[in-house]
C-alpha cells in the first residue's frame, strides 16, 4: 500500500478541486531505502505515528471549528501515510 492510497480519506467540499498527487523521483526514493530497511527505525516511526494518530483523533472528537476539523483530517491522513512509507519507498525505488 503506497502513500497515494490515502487521498480518499480527506473530506473536501464538492467545489474543491481534486487532490493533485505528487510523487517523489526515483533517486529520492532510493535515498530513503536506508531508513525503511532499518527495522528498528521503522518500528519507532510506526509507534510515533500511532501515538500521534490517537492524539489527533482525540482532538477531532472535541473540535467544533470546521477549519480545524479539516486540518485534523489532513494531519491524520499524513500520519497514516507514515505507516505505509516502507511500501511506497520500495515501490518507488524500483
Amino acid at each position: 500500500m503506497g502513500l497515494n492510497n490515502f487521498s480518499h480519506i480527506l473530506d473536501k467540499p464538492p467545489s474543491a478541486s481534486p487532490l493533485k498527487v505528487i510523487s517523489l523521483d526515483k533517486e529520492r526514493y532510493r535515498k530513503l531505502l536506508a531508513l525503511v530497511n532499518d527495522k528498528h527505525a521503522m518500528q519507532l516511526l510506526a509507534e510515533y505515528a500511532q501515538a500521534r494518530i490517537e492524539i489527533r483523533r482525540d482532538q477531532l472528537e472535541h473540535t467544533l471549528n470546521a477549519e480545524r476539523f479539516r486540518e485534523g483530517q489532513g494531519a491524520l491522513a499524513e500520519l497514516r501515510r507514515l505507516l505505509t512509507l516502507a511500501d511506497e519507498v520500495r515501490a518507488g525505488a524500483k
